[in-house]
Protein backbone atom coordinates (compact mmCIF):
# COMPACT_ATOMS: atom_id res chain seq x y z
CA UNK A 1 0.00 0.00 0.00
CA UNK A 2 1.20 3.49 -0.80
CA UNK A 3 1.45 5.82 2.18
CA UNK A 4 1.80 9.14 0.40
CA UNK A 5 0.52 10.64 -2.82
CA UNK A 6 1.03 8.18 -5.65
CA UNK A 7 0.73 9.13 -9.32
CA UNK A 8 0.66 6.96 -12.44
CA UNK A 9 0.29 7.99 -16.08
CA UNK A 10 -0.52 6.91 -19.61
CA UNK A 11 0.44 8.93 -22.69
CA UNK A 12 -2.53 11.28 -22.24
CA UNK A 13 -3.84 10.89 -18.68
CA UNK A 14 -2.80 10.57 -15.05
CA UNK A 15 -4.33 9.10 -11.92
CA UNK A 16 -3.40 9.80 -8.32
CA UNK A 17 -4.22 8.21 -5.01
CA UNK A 18 -3.94 10.41 -1.94
CA UNK A 19 -2.87 8.96 1.38
CA UNK A 20 -6.52 9.33 2.45
CA UNK A 21 -7.43 6.71 -0.15
CA UNK A 22 -9.24 9.14 -2.45
CA UNK A 23 -8.50 8.64 -6.14
CA UNK A 24 -8.61 11.27 -8.87
CA UNK A 25 -7.76 11.29 -12.57
CA UNK A 26 -7.23 13.92 -15.24
CA UNK A 27 -6.36 14.11 -18.91
CA UNK A 28 -7.98 12.52 -21.93
CA UNK A 29 -11.14 10.65 -20.85
CA UNK A 30 -10.65 7.71 -23.20
CA UNK A 31 -7.01 7.28 -22.18
CA UNK A 32 -7.63 6.76 -18.48
CA UNK A 33 -8.53 10.32 -17.46
CA UNK A 34 -12.05 9.24 -16.52
CA UNK A 35 -12.36 6.83 -13.57
CA UNK A 36 -16.12 7.21 -13.13
CA UNK A 37 -16.83 3.49 -13.76
CA UNK A 38 -14.14 2.24 -11.34
CA UNK A 39 -13.85 5.05 -8.76
CA UNK A 40 -15.94 3.33 -6.07
CA UNK A 41 -13.97 0.12 -6.57
CA UNK A 42 -10.63 1.97 -6.38
CA UNK A 43 -11.61 3.83 -3.22
CA UNK A 44 -13.25 0.86 -1.45
CA UNK A 45 -9.91 -0.91 -1.11
CA UNK A 46 -6.31 0.27 -1.03
CA UNK A 47 -4.44 0.15 -4.32
CA UNK A 48 -1.55 -2.29 -4.18
CA UNK A 49 -0.06 -1.66 -7.63
CA UNK A 50 -0.92 0.13 -10.89
CA UNK A 51 0.36 -0.54 -14.39
CA UNK A 52 -0.31 1.31 -17.63
CA UNK A 53 -0.17 1.00 -21.39
CA UNK A 54 -0.23 4.04 -23.67
CA UNK A 55 -3.97 4.60 -23.12
CA UNK A 56 -5.17 2.41 -20.21
CA UNK A 57 -4.56 1.54 -16.58
CA UNK A 58 -5.00 -1.61 -14.51
CA UNK A 59 -4.87 -1.62 -10.72
CA UNK A 60 -4.49 -4.53 -8.34
CA UNK A 61 -6.22 -3.81 -5.06
CA UNK A 62 -5.03 -5.19 -1.72
CA UNK A 63 -7.92 -7.68 -1.69
CA UNK A 64 -6.64 -9.10 -4.98
CA UNK A 65 -9.45 -7.58 -7.03
CA UNK A 66 -8.57 -5.94 -10.33
CA UNK A 67 -9.90 -2.72 -11.88
CA UNK A 68 -9.11 -1.45 -15.39
CA UNK A 69 -10.06 1.72 -17.23
CA UNK A 70 -9.12 3.66 -20.33
CA UNK A 71 -9.12 2.54 -23.95
CA UNK A 72 -10.45 -1.04 -24.29
CA UNK A 73 -8.11 -1.75 -27.20
CA UNK A 74 -5.14 -0.93 -24.97
CA UNK A 75 -6.18 -3.05 -21.97
CA UNK A 76 -8.76 -0.78 -20.38
CA UNK A 77 -11.18 -3.67 -19.97
CA UNK A 78 -10.28 -6.89 -18.15
CA UNK A 79 -13.71 -8.51 -18.49
CA UNK A 80 -12.40 -11.50 -20.46
CA UNK A 81 -9.71 -12.33 -17.86
CA UNK A 82 -11.02 -10.72 -14.64
CA UNK A 83 -12.16 -13.97 -13.00
CA UNK A 84 -8.87 -15.63 -13.88
CA UNK A 85 -6.85 -12.66 -12.57
CA UNK A 86 -8.71 -12.45 -9.27
CA UNK A 87 -8.71 -16.22 -8.68
CA UNK A 88 -5.05 -16.70 -9.51
CA UNK A 89 -3.60 -13.83 -7.48
CA UNK A 90 -1.33 -11.65 -9.58
CA UNK A 91 2.37 -12.24 -9.13
CA UNK A 92 3.74 -9.89 -11.79
CA UNK A 93 2.37 -7.69 -14.59
CA UNK A 94 4.11 -6.38 -17.68
CA UNK A 95 2.80 -3.94 -20.22
CA UNK A 96 3.55 -2.89 -23.75
CA UNK A 97 2.13 0.17 -25.46
CA UNK A 98 -1.07 -1.78 -26.28
CA UNK A 99 -1.49 -4.74 -23.91
CA UNK A 100 -0.95 -6.23 -20.47
CA UNK A 101 0.20 -9.70 -19.49
CA UNK A 102 -0.02 -11.03 -15.95
CA UNK A 103 1.79 -13.97 -14.42
CA UNK A 104 -0.37 -15.48 -11.72
CA UNK A 105 0.90 -17.24 -8.61
CA UNK A 106 -0.82 -20.37 -9.94
CA UNK A 107 1.69 -20.33 -12.81
CA UNK A 108 -0.93 -19.36 -15.38
CA UNK A 109 -0.58 -16.35 -17.65
CA UNK A 110 -3.36 -13.97 -18.68
CA UNK A 111 -3.15 -11.38 -21.44
CA UNK A 112 -5.52 -8.63 -22.56
CA UNK A 113 -5.54 -5.46 -24.60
Amino acid sequence: MFTQLSIWSTSEASVAQLKTGKVTAWGARGSGGDITKVKAELEADAIDEVWSTDYAFVAKLETGKVAAWGDRGYGGNVAVVKTELEAGVIDEVWSTERAFVAKLKTGKVAAWG
